[in-house]
């Protein structure tokens, strides 16, 4: 008996299925076929009608197993992408030549001192805020021989323009020689102890500006 004769409207190509006991679930107009190839001829299908109730309880239990599937491959790369640290960004420039030295310049940012704010001194004329402490806690320029350069803290930084760069809290500056190649570390918290690293290269006229990414240091 054919397929055809079987299925009569119901009609499957199964001339690509050259192996025993494959069975094939078909959905259409409310009814449901299991095909089950008994041998490899086509003309020896036989066919079996199931109750509608069994295909959607059948169906439910796949979608169900394949929605686990994806669940666990969605869950594995976003827990990774939440385990993976992104990094830091900075916004930073070098410029203003001067007789082979140029003026480093990075923002720093509102939240970093509102996260980790400089530790306050309280005299006679009341509490001073202790930002040559609070810059050596948290930011470091090396040259490529491992010399510590000196940061300075200031409200101005004419190489960073604050239609990108916003509204620091301040920015800090230093000239340094170029060309050079640097290395500089921020730790956005002093108290956990996580350090971000960055290599860079100035040339002799400078460097544009740029938010540049500083990564975990493991």
């Amino acid at each position: 008996m054919s397929i055809t004769e079987n299925l009569q409207e119901k009609t499957l190509c199964a001339k690509s299925i050259d192996r025993p006991y494959v069975a094939i679930i078909l959905y259409y107009a409310r009814s449901a076929c299991v095909l089950r190839l008994s041998t490899g001829q086509d003309d020896e299908w036989a066919c079996e009608c199931l109750p509608e109730e069994e295909v959607i309880v059948k169906g439910l239990i796949w979608l169900g197993v394949i929605g686990v599937i994806i669940g666990f491959a969605f869950y594995g790369g976003v827990g990774k992408m939440l385990h993976d640290d992104p990094g830091q960004y900075l916004a930073m420039a070098c410029g203003n030549p001067d007789g082979g030295t140029v003026e480093f310049q990075v923002a720093i940012g509102l939240l970093t001192v509102r996260r980790d704010p400089p530790r306050l001194m309280h005299g006679k004329h009341g509490a001073v805020e202790q930002w040559d402490d609070w810059i050596s806690a948290h930011y470091t320029l090396r040259d490529q021989s491992g010399n510590e350069m000196t940061l300075e803290r200031s409200n101005f930084g004419n190489l960073l323009p604050s239609a990108k760069v916003g509204t620091p809290d301040s920015y800090l500056r230093c000239r340094i020689p170029a060309p050079g190649t640097y290395t500089f570390d921020f730790v956005p918290v002093v108290s956990e102890e996580k350090r971000y690293r960055c290599d860079f290269t100035c040339e002799a006229d400078g460097r544009p500006y740029e938010r540049i990414q500083l990564a975990l240091v493991e």
